[in-house]
């Protein structure tokens, strides 16, 4: 089922011309039941030209630097290796918004069988816009993208993580039917070689 505002090119979403609708939110952990459910009503982008695709191993250094606008230090190096483990993995998608030819955003997904239920679940690992970039509705066309996405493999549940003190994210994520369900607890362990 493609939502009624993007368009699939080949390996690519495309906006219609029609428009986007969809966000992203919380830090303990947001949940949105997306089958059989039709997405909130169309937002505009502002000012953007934008295209969506799978991305390629070409797409390190800006993928860095998005995992760097997050928080977590990342080299091009680095992103090129997990980059490599993840597009070999047919459980992971990373989409990547361009705009005038440049990456500006990103969402990395992973569908996987639960202990819980008996259908499988989808999860949403990263969204990162750039700083630059932001409240132009390029998160909402990602989400909107990696959901289109989950429904075509059959997801009916999707979940998410974010940072307590990301409060703009938490509402976000509410504003487009995520709700919190949850807390993450983190540990640290030490490796032995």
């Amino acid at each position: 089922m493609e939502h009624a505002c993007l368009q699939r090119v080949g390996k690519e979403w495309r906006r219609s011309p029609q428009y986007f609708n969809i966000l992203l939110g919380p830090v303990c952990v947001a949940m949105r039941s997306i089958a059989g459910r039709e997405v909130d009503p169309p937002m505009p982008l502002k000012d953007v030209d934008l295209t969506i695709r799978h991305a390629q191993p070409g797409d390190a250094a800006a993928l860095a630097q998005l995992m760097c606008e997050l928080g977590y230090d990342t080299t091009k190096s680095e992103m090129q290796i997990r980059v490599e483990k993840i597009t070999t993995d047919e459980r992971y998608r990373t989409f990547v918004a361009v705009c005038d030819g440049k990456v500006c955003g990103m969402i990395g997904t992973l569908t996987y069988p639960s202990y819980e239920h008996n259908d499988p679940s989808g999860r949403i690992l990263a969204l990162a816009i750039l700083s630059t970039m932001r409240r132009r509705g390029i998160g909402r066309a990602l989400i909107a993208s990696a959901e289109n996405d989950f429904a075509h493999r059959g997801i009916r549940r999707v979940a998410l993580n974010t940072r307590m003190a990301r409060e703009d994210a938490h509402k976000f994520y509410e504003s487009l039917g995520y709700e919190r369900n949850g807390w993450r607890f983190v540990k640290q362990l030490s490796v032995r070689d």
